[in-house]
């Protein structure tokens, strides 16, 4: 649902390089950062014991057409599990007016996606910048399957307002993000920006539907079985045919509207949405990728 710029690659890399397969791990015996892809007089003697140990996230190009790279898992997480180890946020001020908005529009979150400390030091008209996962991940209304939280807040005690270090680092950190679902390995991870990012983009990307425009999908679903039958019950006789073109003809109507946007457009798309719901047919062809294919 998002095609957020290719630049999360860079934004996201510092924090989630570990995510490219291999990269870095962990001797679970030794506890040694072994690296695979740079030199040193100790690369010889940094090994991985257990060749099996498996990347838990992955960065790679995104289910979603158009969208550039997404975060996958790389093993099964269970639900409420904690997906990353806390992004560090960095506190925007007056963004507008110093043009960083030009740059970082996609990537920086409102004050009350992160959390009351937000507004400690920045106020209403600041916004947070989390470069690790909540510049990478992506999107999809009717398939979140996590949830950013919100912040942790510590000054160390510095005074921003006499203290002329205070500026050298950032007193917002441990942004984590948490499965929703179990997800299962090779899933690509949806988080939600929030109703307003894309209101705000609706030239770009068209009337998307929210998830309560799907659960207003699911009501009219419901409501054209429920007429079928009563149909059936006075004893009018209703071709396959003649039902299938009903419901392609309400489907289809040519209002632009969120709402319509979210009604499955064929039959078997009808079908599936009448058991699942909208949202899971209303979404990119594919959610999720083999490990090997992202390995």
């Amino acid at each position: 649902m998002t095609m957020r710029p290719a630049a999360s690659i860079l934004l996201s890399f510092a924090s989630i390089i570990c995510f490219w397969g291999g990269s870095f791990a962990e001797d679970p015996e030794t506890s040694t950062v072994c690296s695979s892809d740079f030199g040193g007089d100790d690369r010889e003697s940094c090994k991985i014991e257990n060749s099996n140990e498996q990347c838990g996230l992955y960065l790679a190009e995104s289910t979603i057409p158009g969208a550039g790279a997404g975060i996958y898992a790389g093993k099964h997480i269970a639900e409420e599990e904690t997906i990353d180890s806390g992004d560090l946020v960095i506190l925007f001020e007056d963004e507008r007016s110093h043009n960083v908005i030009q740059v970082l529009d996609h990537y920086v979150w409102a004050p009350e996606a992160m959390g009351n400390y937000i507004g400690i030091e920045g106020g209403s008209e600041s916004s947070g910048f989390s470069p690790g996962l909540g510049s990478a991940v992506n999107c999809w209304s009717g398939w979140i399957n996590a949830e950013t939280g919100t912040v942790d807040y510590d000054s160390a005690g510095v005074d921003r307002s006499n203290n002329p270090g205070a500026g050298a680092f950032s007193s917002y950190h441990n942004r984590s993000t948490e499965a929703l679902d179990d997800i299962e390995p090779g899933s690509e991870i949806f988080v939600s920006y929030g109703d307003t990012w894309f209101l705000k983009r609706t030239k770009t990307f068209g009337k998307l539907p929210f998830s309560h425009h799907f659960k207003k999908a699911n009501k009219i679903i419901k409501r054209y079985w429920t007429l079928l039958n009563k149909l059936e019950m006075n004893e009018t006789e209703l071709s396959e045919h003649i039902k299938e073109e009903l419901w392609l003809l309400a489907a289809n109507l040519p209002f632009d509207s969120r709402t319509m946007n979210a009604l499955p457009k064929t039959i078997d798309k009808l079908n599936v949405a009448s058991k699942l719901g909208s949202a899971k047919v209303n979404g990119p062809p594919i959610t999720k990728r083999s490990v090997e294919w992202l390995k």
